[in-house]
């Protein structure tokens, strides 16, 4: 879907299309340092349960597709959505928009890896205190390195 965006602005003079990645990597990290809540697009419902009544395998397979994709994932930062927009509107080549999925398919499984490692009590006592304070560091994170790629180019 990105590819296809990409392409129907391709046509757009690249210093629009910078100056517009610009403004809006600057307003989501704004954004979502200000709001106490990420006020985008998302599918909020959880996978349900029958996706495993079909067997364990298959349906931790089709659980890790839907959840990598952020076909039906909570996105509590903007990062991925910064990362959209300079796909988007810098036009980039495919396989780095193909990597850019990947690794954020990676970013979401980490979340059940440190899951396992922490065990159920670890890792709610850690989030309690630290979730909102991580997803605003990643969109900080992730907004410095995208505008500076931006400018750069």
């Amino acid at each position: 879907m990105l590819a296809v965006l990409a392409g129907l602005l391709s046509p757009v003079p690249q210093v629009v299309r910078v100056a517009c990645a610009s403004v809006l990597i600057v307003a989501l990290a704004v954004l979502d340092l200000v709001a106490p809540r990420l006020p985008l697009p998302q599918r909020s419902t959880l996978i349900p349960q029958h996706v495993f009544s079909r067997g364990l395998a298959r349906g931790l397979l089709r659980f890790g597709v839907e959840y990598g994709t952020g076909v039906r994932t909570l996105i509590p930062g903007a990062a991925p959505y910064l990362c959209a927009v300079y796909l988007v509107l810098t036009n980039q080549p495919w396989w780095l928009t193909l990597a850019a999925g990947a690794v954020f398919g990676f970013s979401r499984s980490l979340a059940i890896l440190q899951f396992v490692l922490l065990g159920r009590d670890g890792w709610a006592q850690f989030l309690t205190g630290h979730s909102r304070i991580l997803e605003r560091m990643g969109s900080v994170l992730a907004a410095v390195l995208l505008l500076t790629a931006v400018l750069a180019t």
